[in-house]
């Protein structure tokens, strides 16, 4: 190897360390960023969130909380599409059924 070839090498060693370098370094210092933003974010602000996927609300399951509390909730939107045709249905049969055991 001739002493240009080994200059040449070292220069493109360097090279590669500084960009390495700098290609960490911005690395790092998004992730302060990220990391800072979230924090303060988190401790300053309230977030909202909709509960609709394609304009179908759809319930919330899991809510962050500080405070030690306890939800209970049924999913009754579940065939929600087909409930008011069941309720009418069934109110109509029991009106039926209360009528002919009146002697109506």
């Amino acid at each position: 190897m001739t002493q240009k070839e080994t200059e040449n090498e070292i220069h493109n060693i360097g090279t590669f360390i500084h960009s390495g370098i700098f290609v960490l370094s911005v690395i790092l210092i998004a992730s302060l960023a990220i990391a800072y933003g979230q924090n303060h974010m988190a401790e300053n602000s309230i977030s909202t969130s909709s509960n609709s996927v394609g304009g179908k609300e759809l319930p919330i399951y899991c809510v962050d909380t500080k405070e030690p509390k306890i939800a209970l909730s049924f999913d009754a939107a579940w065939g929600g599409s087909h409930s008011l045709k069941k309720i009418r249905k069934n109110s109509s049969e029991y009106r039926n059924y209360n009528e002919k055991s009146k002697g109506r």
